[in-house]
């Protein structure tokens, strides 16, 4: 299997060699241990204290300050053609990193389709933008590795024809059928009969995109769908009283055996001083 390699930087004050490190471990875990064998692709997550730092041939994650323009925000493509994601810091931003590093990596350059029936049940078949983040990327569906929350994401069988017994939607299980769009999210899709993208959120609201004209210099199908949609990524951010709610008992727990841990770890080295 193909290795790629992702860098995540961070280019807010406020995180910290400790707090890179810790997310991006998290995010590590979770390509190898969760995306990598549904989808079938590899990555190494590694930070770096500045782009500077970041050595050629990798792919990075750059979390920046707040008001971030939302027409920059998400996974683009850079003048070499290689793909890159800029993060907008908030309390959550290891949620919405996790968010773009899963969808960049199952699709790298933005413009791969999915066929499938609609999503309404009607009588045709459209294409689906494949962006395994959106319909389920609401922090309720989240889940936490290493006391860090990351992003729910859906599996191939999203696109089955119709629900199986025992067949997983998503990682959580958060997503219990083929198509399901959860609170929160939304799903891109294109009519093969107007040309037309539109949008369905999980209540069901559909929004009008608009055709895309895309050709050389004019970015991927995601980069014209996402500069069309100013709040695809509002649902990944939280409030630092909302993180703690959801994780800070746990977190301050394994920070706790952490200590503990590292003080044994420095006694034994000390007897022998």
């Amino acid at each position: 299997m193909f290795v790629r390699h992702v860098a995540l930087v961070s280019e807010v004050a406020s995180i910290d060699a400790s707090g890179l490190a810790r997310v991006s471990s998290a995010i590590q875990r979770q390509v190898i241990q969760d995306l990598s064998p549904i989808w079938e692709v590899s990555a190494t997550v590694d930070p770096f204290p500045t782009l500077e730092d970041v050595p050629a041939g990798y792919w990075p994650i750059i979390v920046t300050a707040a008001g971030l323009p939302h027409d920059l925000q998400g996974v683009h493509v850079d003048q070499h053609g290689q793909p890159m994601a800029w993060v907008e810091w908030s309390d959550s931003w290891s949620l919405t990193a996790s968010h773009e590093c899963m969808e960049m990596l199952v699709d790298p350059w933005g413009n791969q389709l999915r066929a499938a029936h609609a999503w309404d049940g009607r009588d045709e078949r459209v294409e689906y933008l494949l962006e395994v983040c959106d319909p389920c990327q609401d922090p309720a569906f989240s889940y936490t590795i290493n006391d860090t929350l990351v992003s729910d994401f859906y599996t191939p069988s999203f696109f089955d024809p119709v629900a199986q017994t025992g067949k997983v939607y998503s990682k959580t299980g958060a997503i219990e059928k083929p198509l399901q769009v959860l609170k929160g999210g939304y799903l891109s899709y294109r009519d093969l009969t107007t040309n037309e993208w539109s949008q369905v959120d999980g209540d069901g609201a559909v929004q009008n995109l608009g055709k895309m004209e895309l050709g050389v210099g004019t970015g991927s199908l995601r980069e014209g769908i996402d500069a069309r949609t100013p709040n695809h990524l509002a649902g990944t951010k939280l409030s630092a009283d909302q993180v703690r709610a959801r994780v800070g008992a746990r977190h301050a727990r394994a920070k706790e055996a952490a200590r503990l841990r590292a003080n044994s770890i420095r006694a034994r080295i000390s007897q022998y001083r």
